[in-house]
């Protein structure tokens, strides 16, 4: 018990000084030892504490403190919560890294919601024809859930090809795994996009053919 508190209080010492070489405000270091602490806590790896680089934002680190230590109190035993958890910490200075944040804050949500999650970021493959793709969240009711946290907008249907294109053939792919495996498997699985941003008209027609 000795070891433990030294080991946190010298990794919050360490935090501390990162914080003042780089111009980090109290809040987010106060943020860093907070998450830091209850990676300690779950005995979590050296390297998810060693995953806050220096390149950290604060405002960001601010504002997801809270739903980042939440999502670690609830799913440290979930198949793919840690996989996941270590990707966001590594990348919190990406534009990436809203999806990350918002899968866990959908997760949380079904949580209270009373659902059980049962996995993030799951891949489910058919042999054919060959499909395999990759899903963020799956729950109990049950659910595969895909989360995004775009602007929807900058996808329009009509005249933008590339990335509408390949989020078109991404949830069709998704869609087909969900039937097969509900054929095979006598299940009743059903599949959900879940979005941060509001769903323009136009797709949400779209996703009700």
């Amino acid at each position: 018990m000795i070891q433990r508190k030294k080991y946190t209080f010298l990794t919050s010492i360490v935090l501390i000084i990162i914080s003042m070489q780089h111009n980090t405000s109290y809040t987010c270091a106060h943020n860093l030892i907070k998450i830091a602490s209850i990676l300690e806590k779950y005995r979590y790896p050296q390297k998810y504490t060693q995953a806050f680089n220096t390149k950290t934002p604060a405002p960001l680190l601010s504002n997801s403190a809270e739903t980042i230590a939440e999502a670690i109190k609830l799913f440290h035993n979930t198949q793919g919560f840690r996989p996941t958890l270590y990707t966001l910490l590594m990348n919190l200075n990406d534009s990436g890294v809203h999806g990350y944040l918002f899968e866990l804050e959908k997760a949380i949500a079904l949580t209270k919601n009373n659902k059980t999650v049962c996995a993030f970021n799951k891949i489910i493959q058919q042999p054919s024809p060959p499909l395999k793709r990759q899903f963020d969240i799956m729950t109990n009711h049950p659910c595969w859930h895909e989360c995004k946290n775009i602007s929807w907008n900058k996808y329009n249907l009509e005249t933008t090809k590339g990335c509408s294109t390949l989020f078109e053939s991404q949830f069709l792919e998704q869609k087909q795994l969900v039937e097969t495996y509900n054929e095979q498997h006598n299940t009743h699985v059903t599949f959900e996009v879940s979005s941060k941003q509001p769903i323009p008209s136009m797709w949400k027609q779209w996703f009700s053919h």
